[in-house]
């Protein structure tokens, strides 16, 4: 089930496991999670982990809070990356600052194909970085950092979602639908 879904009776089922066996943070009853909402994707077959269901007043805010920032004139757009490499593989996290590169075939002067590299953008603000099934690389981080066990997470980069101009928004909306955004992760001072 997707985040922001409100639990209802009908989408638990339940398993008899070893009390010791179950893990601390795990949903011990229905009572406990009916009416909750899912801060990020449930899958079938998983446990329910309580730090991933809040109360829908807290997820509105939390709603609310991811559009704080907005001033006049700026806005989120998320674009799907053409490839893991386009997007720095794995290293790409919130709170980045990235340039944005078209890379393009062009004909040079004698009528031959090259291909052309040019910065279109710079000093372009990372929200979020998303894999594949909408989950932010960071709070995977944060997984990884508490998990003990070895755990298989996917940290390829698949959206990323930037905070900008309106016409930066449409540039970034044309290079992902020509395939031709490469974004470049650069130390800024400050």
């Amino acid at each position: 089930m997707p985040e922001g879904t409100v639990i209802t009776r009908n989408m638990l089922s339940s398993a008899e496991i070893n009390a010791s066996e179950a893990p601390k943070k795990s949903a011990a009853s229905f009572e406990s999670v009916v009416g909750l909402v899912a801060s990020e994707p449930l899958y079938a077959g998983e446990f329910l982990w309580t730090d991933r269901l809040v109360t829908e007043e807290e997820y509105r805010k939390t709603a609310a809070s991811e559009i704080k920032g907005l001033g006049e004139g700026l806005c989120i757009v998320t674009v799907e990356l053409s490839s893991a490499s386009s997007g720095v593989a794995s290293v790409l996290r919130a709170g980045n600052t990235v340039d944005v590169y078209e890379c393009r075939e062009a004909e040079n002067e004698e009528g031959e194909k090259e291909t052309v590299t040019e910065r279109v953008i710079s000093d372009l603000f990372i929200r979020n970085v998303l894999n594949k099934e909408l989950r932010s690389l960071s709070e995977l981080d944060e997984v990884k950092e508490k998990t003990v066990e070895e755990t298989s997470l996917d940290f390829k980069p698949v959206y990323v979602v930037f905070l900008c101009t309106d016409d930066e928004a449409a540039t970034l909306i044309r290079l992902e639908r020509e395939k031709t955004m490469h974004l470049t992760l650069t130390a800024r001072e400050g």
